[in-house]
């Protein structure tokens, strides 16, 4: 579940060059945390923060 909102988060707000970076670095064996926070330059605890917000706004708007 984590996995997909972190996927939907890159795709909002880096684009599909944000996908494309974090699934490099997955397949070189860093895992996935390092990876996002590696992507978007941000440490992971507030960045699932932000994850979080992102996603309540899309499920807000799509319902709007």
């Amino acid at each position: 579940m984590i996995g997909a909102l972190a996927t939907e988060y890159l795709a909002g707000t880096i684009g599909v060059e944000g996908i494309h970076a974090f699934e490099i670095n997955l397949k070189s064996g860093m895992n996935w945390k390092d990876s996002l926070s590696k992507v978007t330059g941000k440490s992971f605890e507030p960045l699932m923060d932000e994850i979080v917000i992102f996603a309540l706004k899309q499920r807000q708007w799509s319902q709007s």
